[in-house]
């Protein structure tokens, strides 16, 4: 059977779907002046960007500034790069430059040339750039004016060579007419209105899930640009449509409105499924309308959706446009059959191109007997079609983009910006089957599989991509090298954001709490972005769960939601603001993810709204998809932690009746989660009869629910088998190592626990001491002192760190159990200060379990009075305040009294109460003290010192983390919690972890974050609970 190239890829996305589980206008609109005009520019050019500055290498009055410029994205990088693009177009003979953008007086300044083009506000908006843009092209213009060329005939006769046909091949095809038409002088400004819709297709159809396809964007951004400033054209309709697909929602909105009632572009953009549907489907439908809803389903992850139409839309003619909407739905299991085929398909589209599309292959009858389920033969048939090696793979496609280059370049249109269309779908496709692979089974079998299919490659995205993925397989595999991680992110120089924040979450997975190599990685990762809208989030991701700078997060992400209408961040800031009036009236909006909306009963709930309210709000909203799944999960989730579990399991019922007979992995899970909600009932026989037909599937915690279940029955080899079976296929997985260790500490096997933990070859963080290893502790011994402490003490000389142990002291206390906490507690020594943390640990149990007298004379025993200066710096790190006096009845006795003094200064300010005498001794020591950093820090704390005069002795690095922590304590004190913000993330960006004022720093900011809310919110609750302190005093 003869096949041409679109029939090939009809067959191919036909094999994955079959073996997939189912599951007139107006005026122009106004622009607002956004950017400054030249001449109020400074008038001398950009210098290049300055590296990344430490706090450590400017003065110390400057760290402040230093910090915000170290996270301060760069502009956007493909309408910087439009600069330059307008500039060739307009003078194609001089070599190309590097457009510049300085940060100067709260703005960017860009410079081309050495000549001033304009300046941005800090986070541009697209008609920021539209009116810098402009005005340079306008400026152009003036200078070099083009020679039009054509006759009054041919421009009458030029029709849209994209109208009638929406493919990637047409947008090339118009194109190449349009350069050879400049070439030959027959130039017309309706050229520049082509040739932007070709381009504005061409990013429309573009694939680039790692940012290597930038250029395509460029050209449609700056062709826009000179089809509306020099020929005047109205090009709503296509800018609409960019804004879109670069993330400028609000901008796309506004100009969507502005278009005629069934533009397709319009309803796309204002997401008016129906009515896109409705055009979509006419007789005389546009093949932008019939595509535009393809897109749209495949935004919504409307996999069944998308299908019905894709055949009846796509009667065997598919191209890699339509071929990219598959990708686009972000099905798993769609993905990992369609995606490692993408790659070969791609090189077939550049071949079809290079040799015309009548270029066709027998591939039936290479596929075999088995094609139509088969992916992997698929896969090399195509292979041996193209005579193709691994090796080889990556040649090929260079060779013939080449090749099929040749004869772009011109006006519209380069090699380079081809090149980079079609890259971007054969390492979009490598990198989709890459973080498959990474979420199978086991980090060995991913490596094993997606090495395979990279090869080698010796250079260029293909090299970068093998070494981004060999490195974050190993580090799965147990076998992280944090170096090694850490260099990809500044070497790794041709993948883009995306790629990027993976490697840079597995270095925080893998990082030792508190670590100051994340805070250089989150600065390499900054100067990796720019102020794209997507990569705002990014950052401010790194913001939120890294740095923990709530300043930032907010200002990232509040201009992402506003800027690109992100649904998920509208409700998130609404939360994050205590806005609940904004919660209910997002709820409201049909045109937002339901998979956003779900997430609004919970917040509601957070921010005080009744329980009947959220669960009317759960109840509407899953009623809109009663069969979805994941929205109904969370409604349960929520019935669950309210321990309502006849209703939660009352709730899910209703769904597996309704889709018993689809299968499939949700109602693995969701059966699941009926036999969970019966055990936490008690109902242990009728949990296990739910369960058991699904108890071998690991993934949705059906296993790990019925060793629970066989544990509560007291069938204990069953119970341990399926739990060695959760952690050998996860060996990364904590929660299943506190699942067995859990079982081996209930059946007394102390020591298989011990030796199960101490050899774990992954880092168990704190969080998952306390979680996942704490909360079975808990649950195992409670108030069994004897079996509790036998079993501590068995990890003790197992050789795990002492350091890591006293993470399940919490837990213990938390729950109530002091005596247990206590004997845990006062087993752990140490040298120096770590030494009197654990005691200080064991005096807090002590005085929870018997009383704070009995405690305190504890304690005094245990420290020796040499080291009772020393121990201060510890009890102020403990939040222990009234130790520093009891405990420490007279500093001068020893050495550093000004250290005692000075954390007994800031005790004072974050301790409830007027604290008048102790208040009066600190006041009277400084008053004949011998005025040392120290005492001029308790001077400032207590109003003495200006922070100008504290930071003039900031003269070290030690001082200057020092200055850095109680000037923000100062400002907390005073309700500036965005001064003590930013004073704390300048101490931590100190990155001397053995300073006491870098780990108390990051505690206060973690504390912030951990509370869920704005700082401003923060801020004006601590006012409200001082004012009722004083009213209390009064």
């Amino acid at each position: 059977m003869k096949m041409t190239f679109y029939g090939m890829v009809a067959l191919a996305l036909a094999l994955v779907m079959a073996g997939c589980d189912p599951s007139g206008q107006g005026e122009a609109p106004a622009r607002r002046a956004v950017v400054k005009e030249v001449a109020q520019v400074a008038s001398e050019p950009c210098a290049p960007a300055a590296p990344q500055t430490s706090v450590l290498d400017v003065a110390p009055q400057d760290m402040r500034a230093a910090v915000a410029a170290a996270y301060r994205l760069q502009p956007d990088k493909r309408f910087l790069r439009a600069i330059d693009e307008i500039h060739a177009f307009f003078v194609p003979a001089e070599p190309r430059a590097e457009v510049l953008a300085a940060y100067v007086d709260a703005a960017w300044r860009v410079c081309y040339r050495g000549e001033v083009v304009g300046a941005l506000p800090e986070l541009a908006g697209y008609a920021d750039w539209q009116e810098l843009l402009s005005g340079w092209a306008g400026r152009l213009n003036e200078r070099y004016p083009p020679r039009w060329g054509a006759t009054l005939e041919v421009a009458l006769a030029q029709t849209d060579p994209v109208a009638h046909d929406y493919s990637v091949s047409a947008a090339l095809t118009a194109i190449r007419g349009l350069n050879a038409r400049w070439r030959d002088g027959q130039r017309t400004t309706a050229d520049l209105r082509e040739a932007a819709r070709a381009l504005t297709l061409l990013s429309v159809h573009k694939l680039d899930l790692i940012e290597v396809a930038d250029a395509v964007d460029t050209r449609a951004i700056a062709m826009l640009t000179l089809a509306t400033r020099l020929g005047g054209h109205d090009m709503r309709h296509e800018e609409a449509l960019l804004a879109e697909l670069l993330g400028h929602r609000t901008h796309a909105l506004a100009l969507a409105q502005q278009l005629p009632p069934d533009d397709a572009v319009r309803l796309y953009v204002l997401k008016d499924d129906a009515g896109l549907e409705r055009v979509a489907r006419a007789r005389a439908a546009s093949a932008e309308a019939r595509h535009l809803h393809l897109l749209r389903l495949s935004d919504k992850g409307d996999r069944e959706g998308w299908k019905r139409w894709y055949f009846a839309a796509v009667p065997g003619l598919p191209g890699l446009h339509q071929l990219k909407t598959a990708v686009g739905l972000r099905a798993f299991e769609l993905n990992a059959g369609f995606a490692p085929l993408l790659p070969h398909i791609t090189l077939m589209a550049v071949a079809a191109q290079k040799e015309g599309p009548g270029w066709g292959v027998d591939l039936v009858g290479m596929l075999g007997l088995d094609a139509q389920r088969d992916m992997r033969k698929a896969a090399a048939a195509l292979r041996s079609l193209l005579q193709l090696d691994k090796q080889t793979m990556y040649a090929r496609l260079e060779n013939d983009l080449a090749e099929l280059g040749r004869d772009m370049d011109g006006a519209f249109m380069d090699a380079a910006t081809l090149g980079a269309f079609y890259r971007g779908y054969f390492y979009s496709a490598l990198y989709v089957s890459g973080k498959h692979y990474l979420n199978s089974a086991s980090a060995a079998e991913a490596a094993e599989k997606f090495r395979a299919s990279l090869g080698q490659p010796e250079g260029g995205v293909a090299a970068d991509l093998a070494r981004w993925y060999a490195n974050l397989a190993a580090s799965m595999d147990g076998r992280a090298d944090m170096a090694a991680l850490q260099r990809d992110l500044t070497e790794l120089t041709h993948l883009g954001g995306p790629p990027l924040q993976r490697t840079f979450r597995e270095l925080g997975e893998r990082a030792s709490y508190g670590d100051p190599q994340m805070l250089v990685a989150a600065k390499a990762l900054a100067a990796r972005l720019d102020d794209r809208v997507p990569h705002r989030r990014i950052l401010g991701s790194v913001a939120y769960r890294t740095l923990f700078d709530l300043p930032l997060t907010e200002r990232l992400y509040a201009n992402s939601a506003e800027v690109g209408e992100d649904p998920d961040l509208l409700i998130w800031h609404a939360k994050f603001t205590g806005n609940l009036a904004a919660l209910r009236e997002l709820m409201e909006r049909k045109h937002l993810p339901l998979d956003d909306r779900i997430d609004i009963p919970d917040h509601l709930g957070r921010l005080g709204a009744s329980e009947a309210e959220v669960d009317t709000a759960y109840l509407r909203l899953t009623a809109e998809q009663p069969d979805n799944w994941g929205v109904q999960k969370e409604y349960v989730d929520y019935l669950e932690q309210a321990k309502r579990y006849r209703d939660a399991r009352e709730h899910v019922q209703l769904w597996l009746d309704r889709n018993a007979a689809k299968g499939g992995f949700s109602y693995m899970v969701a059966t699941t989660a009926v036999a969970r909600q019966l055990y936490h009932e008690g109902r242990y026989k009728e949990g296990l009869r739910v369960i058991e037909p699904v108890m071998s599937n690991i993934r949705s915690g059906a296993a790990e629910r019925a060793a629970r279940l066989f544990d509560k029955l007291g069938q204990r080899d069953k119970a341990l088998a399926l739990a060695r079976t959760v952690v050998e296929t996860h060996p990364d997985f904590t929660h299943g190592l506190g699942l067995l260790a859990g079982l081996n500490w209930r059946y007394g096997q102390h020591a298989e626990a011990a030796q199960l933990i101490k050899n774990w070859r992954y880092r168990i963080g704190p969080w998952e001491w306390r979680k996942d290893l704490g909360a079975p502790f808990v649950e195992v011994f409670g108030d069994d002192v004897e079996s509790g402490v036998a079993a501590f003490t068995e990890l003790l000389q197992a050789g795990v760190s002492p350091y890591d142990l006293r993470e399940l002291v919490p837990p213990v206390r938390k729950a109530g159990h002091h005596e247990l906490a206590f004997n845990m507690a006062s087993r752990l020594t140490g040298s120096g200060p770590g030494g009197v943390e654990f005691l200080l640990r064991a005096y807090k149990s002590m005085s929870e379990w018997r009383d704070e007298k009995t405690a305190l004379d504890w304690l005094r025993q245990r420290v020796p009075p040499q080291v009772l200066n020393m121990a201060s710096m510890v009890v102020y790190s403990e939040s222990e305040f009234d130790l520093l006096w009891d405990l420490i009845p007279e500093p001068e006795r020893g050495e550093h009294a000004d250290a005692v003094w000075l954390y007994r200064a800031a005790a004072l300010l974050q301790q409830p109460g007027e604290q008048t005498q102790r208040r009066a001794a600190v006041l009277a020591y400084l008053a004949s003290s011998g005025g040392s950093f120290y005492d001029a820090l308790s001077g400032h704390l207590l109003g003495q010192k200006s922070e100008a005069e504290v930071l003039a002795l900031a003269t070290d690095a030690n001082k200057r983390c020092e200055a850095a922590y109680f000037l923000g304590v100062r400002a907390m004190s005073e309700n500036r919690f965005h001064d003590a913000s930013d004073w704390f993330r300048v101490a931590a960006e100190t990155g001397l972890i053995r300073m006491g004022e870098y780990r108390w720093a990051g505690n206060q900011l973690r504390a912030w974050d951990r509370k869920g809310k704005s700082l401003s919110l923060l801020q004006d609750q601590h006012a409200h609970r001082d004012e009722a302190e004083q009213e209390l005093v009064q």
